[in-house]
């Protein structure tokens, strides 16, 4: 079973208990599967990242497609959900790799979980 690590948001070492007013990002340490999680994500989106143990950030990304689907009435909807959908694929995909590597994932909708840095 993975194993949570909290991580300190200034510095970025490994706390198991972090200093009073200080946020921490928790972490899902293990070997997850880039292709796995981005293939779970393709059949149903979002089911990547739960995989993950990035929950929030799964939810969102169904509701997501959810709301263009039913968008896809004014055809908005189909540019929307193939976005959301695309994403999604690639966050699963992406938010592994940084976990394998040891980078720290926050569970939230971020333009940074985009990039490598």
């Amino acid at each position: 079973m993975p194993q949570a690590t909290k991580f300190c948001p200034e510095c970025g070492t490994p706390t198991d208990a972090a200093p009073q007013g200080v946020n921490t990002t928790t972490v899902v340490n293990g070997d997850k599967t880039g292709a796995f999680a981005a293939v779970l994500s393709f059949f149903i989106v979002g089911l990547g990242q739960v995989y993950l143990g990035l929950t929030k950030k799964g939810i969102l990304l169904f509701f997501g497609a959810i709301v263009s689907g039913v968008l896809m009435l004014i055809l908005i909807g189909w540019i929307t959900w193939l976005l959301v959908w695309g994403y999604a694929i690639y966050d699963a995909y992406k938010s592994a790799e940084k976990m394998n590597m040891g980078i720290a994932v926050e569970d939230n909708m971020d333009i940074h979980n985009l990039f490598w840095w």
